[in-house]
């Protein structure tokens, strides 16, 4: 293996800047190349050489990796891995990585509070104050409250079960469908199986 500086290449992201990459790279000899990338030729133009490529929403089809050249591996800022093509990933022995506690309770902080404003009727009401309407203008059986009111909850990862935490003080009731989960693990969860 001949040595050579290791590209770093980000394909998008969503942070202010990369100074915590950068932080942690650069002692390493790493250089960073960083998107955003638009489009396919975008990624193919920016991963083709790299030694390793993260991603966050960037589609990495087969098309794009089968392009890279030297990557030794694909990490994806997030838990899941569904905008990579592991089909392509396996077949040039890319290995692919996922960040598996990004953004859990940010995740569900979020969830919790848009169904809090959904049922107490945020929106509506800051909308009715933005146009000078200052008394209750909604109809108050509109405002639910969530003590005994059932809770849908997708999907039973570290997110679904974030999100019932944070609402059982509420003492709603939670009905959860996860096909990786058995009905007797679901209600030992305190949940009912859908």
């Amino acid at each position: 293996m001949t040595s050579h500086e290791t590209r770093v290449a980000v394909t998008d992201f969503t942070f202010d800047d990369l100074t915590h990459e950068e932080v942690i790279l650069t002692p390493l000899g790493c250089k960073l190349l960083v998107g955003p990338c638009k489009n396919e030729t975008d990624l193919i133009n920016l991963v083709h050489a790299a030694d390793f490529v993260i991603t966050q929403f960037a589609p990495l089809s087969s098309k794009v990796i089968d392009s890279m050249t030297r990557a030794r591996g694909i990490v994806r800022y997030g838990i899941g891995v569904d905008n990579v093509n592991l089909e392509a990933a396996t077949r040039n022995r890319i290995p692919v990585c996922n960040v598996p506690d990004y953004c859990i309770d940010e995740v569900a902080d979020h969830t919790v509070s848009l169904i809090l404003a959904l049922t107490r009727q945020v929106p509506q009401l800051s909308d009715r104050i933005r146009k000078g309407q200052w008394r209750t203008a909604l109809q108050l059986a509109k405002m639910v409250v969530l003590k005994n009111k059932t809770v849908g909850i997708v999907g039973f990862g570290r997110i679904g079960r974030e999100v019932m935490a944070r609402l059982q003080p509420f003492k709603c009731r939670f009905v959860v469908h996860d096909p990786g989960l058995t009905d007797k693990q679901l209600t030992a969860f305190g949940a009912e199986p859908a």
